[in-house]
């Protein structure tokens, strides 16, 4: 996976994990289970599994759909630059 696309969404599960951490029933573990679940979609992407496709195997709504537009925004930027 390309690195900068890693990040963005390292930095948007991250994002959502605080405005999570504010709520009653706050798991205190839903962040590193973020990023196993990303880890698996990496490796999903990696065996030659479309980006969208692997998030929405991977990630539960609002999960997906955040991610998926974080790759939009990725493919706008690599497509202008």
């Amino acid at each position: 996976m390309d690195e900068k696309l890693h990040c963005r969404f390292v930095m948007a599960l991250t994002e959502y994990d605080k405005k999570q951490s504010k709520k009653r029933g706050y798991n205190i573990y839903a962040l590193a289970q973020y990023f196993e679940r990303l880890k698996e979609v990496e490796a999903d992407i990696a065996n030659g599994t479309a980006v969208p496709d692997a998030v929405h195997a991977g990630f539960f709504e609002p999960l997906n759909s955040m991610l998926v537009k974080e790759y939009a925004k990725e493919v706008v930027l690599a497509v202008h630059s």
